[in-house]
């Protein structure tokens, strides 16, 4: 169950960023995950449950989207997105396939005590409320 390792170090980095923006109470977390990362949404939940209980992110709400993988089939060249982790081309059924790092996960957005953060590649944009 490596679902409760990743509730763990979510919370980890809801902390830090409590730091370097100044909250100390997170309402609501909006995650987005790769399908190819086959990460099971309910054991998540259960986890982040169990791993915010007495941190800032006590009660709060989590958001978890699932977001497709693309991919590339090297055999017929057609691109193609898949909302499934399984590695074969929808068109030629080839195995054959490079897919992207739909394997991570990410904070999409903080909603805190005191403001809103929303991911970005290179820069927070910071809401205050």
């Amino acid at each position: 169950m490596h679902e409760l390792a990743l509730a763990q170090n979510i919370i980890e980095l809801l902390e830090e960023q409590a730091v370097n923006h100044q909250f100390s109470k997170v309402k609501q977390v909006w995650l987005e995950i790769g399908v190819m990362a086959c990460v099971e949404v309910p054991a998540l939940h259960f986890g982040l449950d169990v791993a915010a209980r007495h941190t800032l992110a006590d009660n709060a709400r989590f958001h978890i989207t699932i977001a497709p993988a693309q991919g590339w089939c090297l055999s017929c060249n057609q691109p193609f997105t898949s909302q499934t982790s399984t590695l074969c081309c929808p068109f030629c059924h080839s195995g054959k396939v490079q897919i992207d790092d739909s394997s991570r996960m990410r904070i999409r957005e903080i909603d805190s005590s005191r403001m809103r953060i929303r991911g970005r590649q290179k820069r927070p944009e910071i809401i205050k409320e």
